[in-house]
């Protein structure tokens, strides 16, 4: 039976996180950097993990040795508990679900019973041990970090800056003490920002996002080399990325940047009520 882990357990997991590790939302998690919760087939002697990482982007990750029985396990956890906490909360609208290996593939109609899935794919990107890029801002525009200095002030746009750092590190604080991020301005305004969404030792993964009136003039690549400055500086060498299969703007930006595609996984996005336009499902 799939049972809830109490963090104590969390470090029962770790050796487990193999085929899901390019998500570094899992170890985030089983870190207590960013919220969730863990489950798992035997609390002193797992062999299967599943885990919500709770954020605007919710993700169920599932990892281990498939069963059919795992597989209902999973169901109910999802049903039962994870949809009920999140309509409490409103958190749980969606999630996207990962799994590995391959072999739950046969399973997938059993784990996401009554979740109205669809199928999509995410591309995931690495940058393995980068070197230090140079940076030439055009004149009135300026680089800032992400600090208290910076969350102090005021710009327009960067209410989507303040947002991120809320989701998934919680509060700001958390960001401050762990995170990091970088924003290109105007005296005024954000026009391109980039923030680590996860961090675990030697790794970061990042996002970036650029004002809708400041794209395609290469902003978005600028502050990511600014951010891959800044990784470098505090001791991170492998940099992760992902996005949607369909978001070929932000696979561009990052093979401009240097990065790898490593996979382009399928993926399932489901939901606790089937929302409109949604009529034809498929696993």
């Amino acid at each position: 039976m799939i049972k809830r882990l109490d963090k104590s357990q969390y470090s029962k997991v770790i050796p487990l996180v193999r085929g899901l590790d390019r998500y570094l939302s899992v170890r985030a998690v089983l870190q207590e950097d960013v919220e969730g919760f863990v489950y798992a087939d035997d609390v002193m002697s797992p062999d299967t993990y599943f885990v919500w990482e709770i954020s605007g982007d919710s993700g169920f990750y599932l990892e281990g040795e498939p069963s059919e029985g795992r597989a209902i396990e999973v169901n109910r956890v999802i049903r039962e508990e994870l949809y009920a906490i999140g309509n409490e909360s409103s958190r749980c609208v969606d999630f996207t679900l990962y799994t590995y290996p391959q072999a739950w593939e046969e399973y997938i109609p059993l784990i996401l019973k009554d979740t109205y899935p669809r199928r999509y794919f995410r591309r995931s990107f690495l940058l393995d041990k980068p070197k230090t890029r140079e940076i030439d801002l055009p004149t009135g525009f300026y680089l800032s970090n992400v600090d208290r200095d910076f969350l102090d002030r005021r710009l327009d746009g960067d209410e989507h800056v303040r947002k991120w750092v809320e989701d998934p590190w919680r509060s700001k604080e958390r960001f401050l003490e762990k995170g990091f991020g970088l924003c290109i301005h105007t005296d005024t305004e954000a026009v391109s920002w980039s923030l680590a969404d996860y961090v675990s030792g030697n790794r970061v993964e990042i996002g970036i996002q650029t004002n809708k009136k400041y794209r395609r003039r290469g902003f978005a690549s600028m502050v990511i080399d600014a951010m891959v400055n800044g990784a470098i500086e505090r001791g991170f060498d492998r940099i992760g990325w992902h996005c949607w299969g369909d978001n070929d703007a932000s696979a561009s930006t990052a093979l401009r940047a240097g990065f790898n595609e490593i996979e382009k996984a399928q993926v399932r996005n489901a939901r606790s009520k089937r929302a409109k336009g949604t009529d034809s499902i498929f696993c």
